[in-house]
């Protein structure tokens, strides 16, 4: 039994042990997404049962989302307009979004972003963030 990293080594563990251990059985709660080859998934599908709790964001990880989600950051931060020391001391404070809430009025999320953010797809040339 095994949760997060320790389904992980759970998992591989009851690989390596199973000819020795004929009968053996392995419960992952939450294993990290694309830890293992989809063959090795295969071989140990009758013994290895994995629970994935709701949202839960771990065994849904892969190389491509966290490729896909690093390419996003890096997207957002070369579009802001305002310097970066400004975006970390207003989310901090709140003050970002002019002290509004956000559930209240979203479109002041909107405006906020059109504020701080140049348009997705204008990013400027000279930025550090661009591919």
């Amino acid at each position: 039994v095994g949760h997060s990293l320790g389904a992980a080594c759970a998992c591989l563990l009851s690989f390596m042990l199973r000819r020795q251990f004929p009968n053996l059985r392995c419960v992952c709660y939450s294993p990290p997404g694309g830890f293992i080859t989809r063959k090795l998934a295969e071989d140990c599908k009758d013994f290895v049962s994995s629970f994935v709790l709701d949202s839960d964001l771990v065994p849904r990880l892969s190389v491509d989302s966290m490729e896909h989600l690093r390419n996003e950051v890096l997207e957002v931060i070369g579009r802001i307009k305002v310097p970066k020391v400004e975006i970390v001391e207003h989310a901090l404070s709140g003050v970002l979004t002019c002290n509004k809430n956000v559930e209240d009025d979203p479109d002041v999320l909107v405006e906020t972003n059109a504020r701080i953010l140049y348009p997705k797809g204008s990013m400027p040339a000279d930025t550090e963030f661009a591919r």
